[in-house]
């Protein structure tokens, strides 16, 4: 409680009921916490948030949020009325990345977990406050200040190093697929067996246009690797979910077929602005960030994570 601005979390009209009101807020930010890591709810003292530390730290990021709310003039986002908005807002603009950062980044749970005493709890939640500020430029507590130069990673904001992973997916899967099919299907076989007959009929169709302005690759000996680079994302989708394909051969990697078509797509909505070049919007860049922190993980590639 001594790092929170309680000016800010009291009850407009009653007194009285300040502490119910104080406790509703902290109730809400860390139920927002446990909806995007529920494995640290179940972890208690053992995981990260909920350990002396890992607490005064989050605790701390709280105090900078309210702070910040006050400072744009929308703090009337703390009255018990607007619970479900306030719920949201930290959800998607808040909270999101910094959670995700922590699953991704095993030194930093570790720090928050041993990093006692005000300063190395004031440095760490300076870390996470910089996943807010990613989304709020603006956003920028006194804190940040002393750890700036020291903490700050060197790598890009994850808005522009998800923008440029999702670029790359394509041609991953691309490769990754291929290797699997040929495994799978045999080096001569895999086109015939492993592809939709509809599918193969749109690459057959390139293949002539491009052969109409190139007519030397007519004699390219395996041409049907070369049709294999007019696949997109969307037709990578349909062949890994393609009957035995996906049974054989990506169903043990990805377990779920519907997740997996809502997390190919999630990146191709990202994508496809980048692509057009076209405005990105906060939903386009939750749904792509989250498909590619989930499709990382599955193929085992940490370079298309954005906090790696």
């Amino acid at each position: 409680m001594k790092y929170l601005p309680l000016n800010l979390m009291k009850h407009r009209t009653d007194a009285n009921k300040t502490p119910q009101n104080v406790a509703r807020i902290i109730s809400s930010f860390f139920k927002v916490i446990f909806d995007l890591w529920p494995e640290e709810k179940e972890g208690g003292k053992e995981g990260v948030v909920l350990s002396n530390n890992g607490f005064a730290v989050f605790t701390l990021v709280l105090n900078d949020i309210l702070k910040y709310l006050a400072y744009k003039e929308q703090d009337n986002l703390l009255l018990e009325s607007k619970r479900q908005e306030f719920e949201g807002e930290l959800k998607k603009n808040y909270l999101y990345a910094a959670i995700e950062f922590l699953k991704s980044d095993e030194r930093m749970r570790k720090d928050i977990r041993t990093g006692s005493g005000n300063k190395p709890q004031s440095d760490n939640a300076s870390i996470l406050d910089l996943k807010i500020q990613e989304f709020y430029p603006d956003f920028s507590p006194a804190r940040l200040d002393e750890v700036l130069e020291v903490k700050k990673p060197d790598k890009p904001k994850a808005i522009e190093t998800t923008t440029e992973k999702a670029k790359h997916v394509e041609s991953i899967l691309r490769g990754l697929i291929l290797e699997k099919l040929m495994q799978q299907h045999g080096g001569d076989k895999w086109w015939k067996m492993g592809i939709t007959g509809g599918i193969k009929g749109e690459a057959d169709k390139k293949w002539l246009q491009e052969v109409a302005r190139k007519p030397h690759l007519k004699d390219e000996k395996d041409q049907n690797k070369i049709k294999w680079d007019f696949m997109g994302l969307g037709d990578l989708l349909e062949i890994m979910v393609y009957g035995q394909n996906w049974t054989e051969i990506f169903e043990p990697i990805f377990l779920d077929k519907d997740n997996l078509r809502r997390r190919i797509k999630d990146i191709m909505v990202l994508r496809n602005p980048v692509q057009h070049e076209r405005k990105i919007d906060d939903q386009d860049f939750l749904d792509g960030l989250a498909g590619l922190v989930w499709l990382s993980k599955s193929i085992g590639m940490p370079e298309l994570n954005p906090y790696m």
